[in-house]
């Protein structure tokens, strides 16, 4: 098949399997299920998470529990300690969870705590343990995804008026004082990454995504074919599909976001658009976790023409 660019079965089993199965699964369960669903995995991540800070602190910070075994992962070719094969210090000083890097856990923690904000109850304890274990990842996309879920949290609280004027004043004043100092941050972060080859393979990457992107403009090169040592989901989604796989996750990750704030239906909306800047600067694109997140504005199509055919 001429999408699938590596020859495996990835892009079947993905795309014309899980993907249209848990559509039609949320079509005719509507939002519940679909808010049963990321609570299942939500509740599973906050497990994984209390574990992992558990050896986190006890083992990698204090040093007060030495490690079981070592193990080899060929994902980096490397070995690390690990604490009765339920959390791995893949990374030096860097809380990892069961995965071989921290990023792959931060992606799964911000999930969680997007549920937990956006869909379920905003319960204290879970927010704690979910920003503590993305803290402690040291993700850089957690931290932002955290730091924007906050002002999200400011700005609903100045919305609704519950804020005294006191509090809303030293608020503002900290937004402001928050945001000088990342403008800051951000720009010495920038500055060491362009001294490094790290950005200079980034920018490599997404120079080589967008030429394959011109030269297959509509359908890409194939799937699978460019992600492999790439480090951003939009522009290896661009290289891949083209136009085509760039209207399917578009429509889910932006235009359905934006229609749900035109009819003032704001939490989904801010919940998808989040995500989407999470997504665009990370290389998730064809997990199955990513694939649940764009089934369920696909879903909402088919429940729409399922109304207009009983209403016929």
């Amino acid at each position: 098949m001429y999408f699938n660019g590596t020859g495996d079965n990835g892009y079947i089993l993905k795309f014309f399997g899980f993907l249209p199965m848990v559509t039609l699964y949320l079509a005719f369960g509507g939002f519940e299920r679909y808010r049963d669903l990321l609570h299942c995995l939500e509740n599973l991540v906050i497990f994984i998470s209390c574990v992992s800070l558990f050896f986190y602190l006890l083992g990698t910070v204090l040093q007060l529990l030495p490690s079981t075994n070592i193990v080899y992962t060929d994902w980096s070719g490397t070995f690390f300690p690990t604490w009765y094969n339920v959390y791995y210090e893949a990374q030096p000083f860097r809380n990892c969870g069961i995965y071989p890097e921290a990023p792959m856990f931060n992606y799964t923690l911000v999930i969680a705590l997007l549920t937990e904000y956006f869909i379920m109850h905003r319960n204290r304890w879970k927010i704690i343990i979910l920003a503590t274990a993305i803290l402690t990842s040291t993700s850089t996309t957690g931290q932002f995804a955290l730091l924007a879920l906050v002002f999200t949290h400011v700005l609903r609280k100045l919305h609704d008026g519950s804020l005294s004027r006191l509090q809303t004043a030293i608020i503002l004043f900290l937004s402001v004082l928050i945001t000088i100092l990342l403008i800051y941050v951000g720009n010495i972060i920038m500055e060491m990454k362009s001294q490094t080859s790290s950005y200079d393979v980034r920018l490599a990457d997404i120079n080589t995504a967008l030429n394959v992107f011109f030269d297959n403009i509509w359908l890409g090169s194939g799937y699978g074919k460019n992600q492999f040592g790439s480090s951003n989901s939009l522009f290896v989604l661009m290289a891949d599909g083209g136009l085509f796989m760039l209207v399917v996750y578009g429509y889910s990750l932006l235009i359905w976001p934006l229609v749900q704030i035109a009819k003032k239906q704001y939490s989904l909306a801010i919940m998808y658009l989040l995500y989407s800047c999470v997504f665009s600067i990370t290389i998730i694109l064809y997990t199955e976790l990513s694939l649940l997140i764009i089934a369920y504005p696909l879903s909402r199509i088919l429940e729409l023409k399922k109304k207009v055919i009983l209403l016929k």
